[in-house]
């Protein structure tokens, strides 16, 4: 998102924020962790500050909430999501969290047996949190509410008494916390380009935004993405030079294409019948290149994402990948902010069972606008090396670019790849040019707080990628 975050300084810490907000509760055994696992977030493209998380009344937001490993490698992970509001509620509880919900903000500690390599980035995979319908929009003010994340090891929590035992701390006094029902939340890669904000022993602060749409109601609540999980085996590919190594940062100019292969392997034992890749945008700095007729768009409120279907099967062992560039970039407002490509492989069958292309692009579109399908041709695949390689695991992955620091949007069109044919069909488009939506403005002061001698500084990690 592209929210434009107030350029005070902010000064303080977190444990004058639980003194000021009450009824923050953080479970702390006693014995501190030994693994250094970061919760990271978004940064504007505007400021480069910590976005948070947006959201609208009644809806969930799609702000990535992260974890970096900066030490050896960690097998299972867990976290902690403390609100410290009651205008902010879970979107879905899920069987592999505890919830402790009554009597003050809703928190929760969550499990995953995944393994965390060093350097690595993983962000939660499902939709997690959302607003409540009656949520007003922020304004300045000293109790600007925020949500405290926690990264820990598996083993530490075990050594604590479990995510239940823990849960039971955050609860109030007389209350019980409550195991989900509701599918698994898993963790899926996250992009390297994803940040810290200000953190300590009990977490770190993602700022949070309630936001009214400028033109129009606040909307009824958004239809949760499905989270159970795709039956078909496959990696999402690049080139690397060993399996696991972060993406390749690639260093183009306004107006190039993003460089670099979007490509899918199949690492089962069986064919699997038919492809689709969601392909979702960093931020309005990048638009897709053409708009291919066998995709569906959504483009209006937010940085643009497409669900694109192949008909076509991907033998056991097999490797292929998208037969052209895909994103233009348009400019750099912020110098040292990494772009990205999220590219997303699913089965057909898996798509077909959630309504296929059209339905999942509406999942990630703006509630209350439309999404549109492409008419410049056809995007095929081809045939991709064996030499590609995964990156940390799955079906997700990411092509990085960094762009120098650049003015206004270009005037002219940029250069478009031409588009490629379907069988027996073709066709050309002109580039897709327009008016970018307007970005989205955070309101007033971040977690000011009263009685305090100046302002909170939200202290910043500048991550960059190193290759």
């Amino acid at each position: 998102m592209n929210k434009r975050l107030p350029a005070g300084a902010l000064l303080s810490a977190v444990t004058l924020a639980a003194a000021v907000l009450p009824g923050v509760a953080v479970a702390a055994p006693a014995d501190p962790d030994s693994v250094r696992l970061e919760a990271v977030g978004e940064r504007s493209s505007e400021s480069g500050r910590m976005d948070g998380l947006t959201f609208r009344p009644g809806r969930i937001t799609r702000d990535p909430i992260g974890v970096r490993n900066r030490g050896a490698t960690v097998d299972g992970v867990v976290v902690q999501l403390t609100s410290t509001t009651d205008d902010l509620v879970f979107a879905r509880r899920y069987d592999n969290c505890w919830y402790a919900l009554d009597g003050r903000p809703d928190s929760a500690w969550c499990e995953f047996d995944s393994k965390v390599a060093a350097s690595s980035y993983f962000q939660l995979a499902g939709p997690v949190l959302a607003a409540t319908g009656d949520a007003q929009p922020s304004t300045p003010s000293p109790d600007r509410p925020y949500l405290k994340v926690r990264w820990s090891s598996k083993a530490w929590a075990d050594a604590a008494g479990g995510i239940e035992a823990l849960a039971n701390e955050d609860a109030a006094a007389g209350t019980t916390a409550v195991r989900g029902d509701d599918g698994t939340l898993t963790l899926e890669p996250a992009s390297p380009r994803l940040s810290a904000s200000y953190s300590d022993s009990t977490g770190t602060i993602f700022p949070v935004w309630f936001e009214k749409p400028a033109d129009g109601p606040w909307g009824a609540p958004d239809v949760l993405p499905p989270s159970d999980p795709d039956g078909a085996a496959l990696d999402a590919v690049q080139e690397r030079t060993v399996a696991g190594e972060r993406p390749k940062l690639h260093h183009i100019a306004p107006g190039d294409t993003l460089p670099g292969t979007v490509g899918v392997r199949n690492t089962g034992a069986t064919p699997v019948k038919g492809l689709l890749v969601e392909l979702r945008l960093a931020d309005d700095d990048l638009v897709f290149a053409r708009r291919y007729d066998n995709c569906w768009y959504a483009l209006e409120a937010k940085p643009d994402s497409a669900w694109c279907a192949f008909d076509r099967e991907l033998a056991a062992g097999e490797t292929l990948r998208l037969a052209a560039p895909v994103a233009i970039a348009l400019r750099q407002r912020y110098g040292d902010l990494d772009k990205d490509l999220r590219f997303h492989w699913v089965s057909a069958g898996w798509a077909e069972g959630h309504g296929g292309a059209r339905d999942l692009a509406e999942l990630s579109a703006t509630p209350g606008t439309t999404v549109v399908r492409g008419a410049g041709g056809t995007l095929t695949l081809s045939a991709g090396s064996s030499a590609l390689k995964p990156g940390v695991t799955g079906a997700v992955d990411y092509l990085l670019a960094l762009v120098p620091p650049s003015g206004p949007e270009p005037t002219t069109p940029p250069a478009t790849p031409p588009a490629t044919a379907a069988p027996g069909g073709g066709g050309g488009s002109l580039p897709i040019t327009g008016t970018r939506t307007a970005t989205l403005a955070g309101a007033g002061a971040l977690l000011l707080l009263a009685g305090v001698g100046g302002f909170w500084v939200a202290r910043r990690r500048r991550t960059r990628f190193q290759a």
